[in-house]
């Protein structure tokens, strides 16, 4: 409901997890947590739950782009 929430770094780093999501790319979303984590940490509980869900992206078939071999990007 607020606008500015969109322009945000915390709205940016949401819209990325989501696109990842539904891309079932975990390697988009390892990527956007680590952007995001450079400047504002994640706390032991977001990174816990953000595993959580690169875990099941994996599990869904996100196993990377065209069966190329990416560098695993460790969120721990």
């Amino acid at each position: 409901m607020d606008f500015s929430f969109r322009d945000s770094r915390e709205g940016k780093l949401c819209e990325a997890l989501c696109q990842a999501f539904d891309d079932f790319d975990p390697a988009a979303m390892a990527t956007a947590c680590m952007e995001f984590d450079r400047i504002s940490k994640l706390d032991a509980w977001k990174t816990q739950i953000l595993v959580k869900v690169k875990r099941n992206i994996e599990e869904m078939g996100g196993g990377g782009v065209g069966g190329e071999e990416e560098e695993e990007v460790d969120l721990t």
